[in-house]
């Protein structure tokens, strides 16, 4: 793969596997862009990799997408035009992918990758942090990227981003390939109540889970009837019904209803409830 360049991603993703491991990333096309490095995009490039300008090139090869075997699940393509999140000298930084180049320094093996383009600048909060959407946990930048320009190295991105404008020149960043994370409220599931299923239903004390067999569903009345189970005194976790006859039927609204009970049928009248 010389330059760092794989035909397609396919390739790409296969070069990535072998070992030992030359490369994470690479450049995708046909190495056929050669674009001139004035003196400033050398003194970028230079503190970039950490290494003397007169090591950097005076051309490199281009390509407007890349692949990048860490990022998201068994690699992924970023695009030119594309947002990222990439470790700026230790900082996670919103990006806007303007090319992708691949220059060979004096005295390295191997042609170097990197992509090019402006930074988004960071909303700060009240509190002197980082400004975030309080539901999603999302951070905000603003709406304007920077006018200079970031040259970096690619195994530098860490996930592609989508930026959704919010208005007053203010951003936010749907990180949606982000390790999973506390949230600041509890998720609540909605319930598809159906005739047939054993419901955990609130008792009459907090503490207290009751479970109903339903019988019928009023989405009207937004009420279910329901069989009352109760613990058998002979076998835990084993239910039977607590009342028999007709009498024995309830109806319960939706509001109390806290979800589908997990357990099994193991006769016509028994129902056990899994640990």
């Amino acid at each position: 793969m010389f330059q760092g360049f794989a035909s397609s991603a396919e390739i790409a993703h296969v070069e990535s596997q072998k070992t030992p491991q030359d490369r994470r990333s690479f450049l995708l096309g046909a190495m056929s862009k050669v674009k001139s490095l004035h003196m400033n995009d050398k003194v970028k490039i230079a503190d970039a990799l950490d290494v003397s300008v007169r090591e950097v090139p005076t051309v490199g090869f281009v390509s407007s997408k890349a692949f990048l075997r860490d990022v998201g699940y068994q690699g992924s393509v970023v695009y030119k035009g594309e947002n990222v999140i990439a470790d700026i000298n230790g900082h996670e930084t919103v990006l806007l992918i303007n090319n992708f180049f691949s220059v060979r320094c004096e005295e390295t093996e191997h042609a170097v990758l990197l992509a090019f383009g402006p930074s988004y600048p960071p909303l700060p909060a009240e509190d002197g942090n980082q400004a975030r959407d309080f539901w999603s946990g999302f951070i905000k930048v603003k709406s304007e990227p920077d006018s200079e320009q970031l040259f970096f190295p690619l195994d530098c991105i860490k996930r592609k981003i989508i930026l959704y404008k919010c208005g007053n020149g203010v951003i936010s960043v749907a990180d949606y390939q982000r390790e999973a994370r506390q949230l600041p409220y509890t998720i609540i599931v909605p319930v598809y109540i159906e005739c047939g299923d054993m419901l955990s239903i609130q008792g009459e004390l907090f503490h207290e889970i009751w479970f109903g067999h339903v019988q019928s569903v009023d989405h009207c009345q937004r009420t279910v009837d329901v069989f009352f189970f109760v613990e058998s005194n002979r076998r835990k976790n084993l239910f039977v019904r607590e009342m028999q006859g007709r009498h024995g039927r309830n109806t319960v609204s939706w509001d109390s209803v806290i979800g589908i009970a997990s357990g099994e049928w193991v006769s016509r009248t028994q129902w056990r409830k899994n640990e």
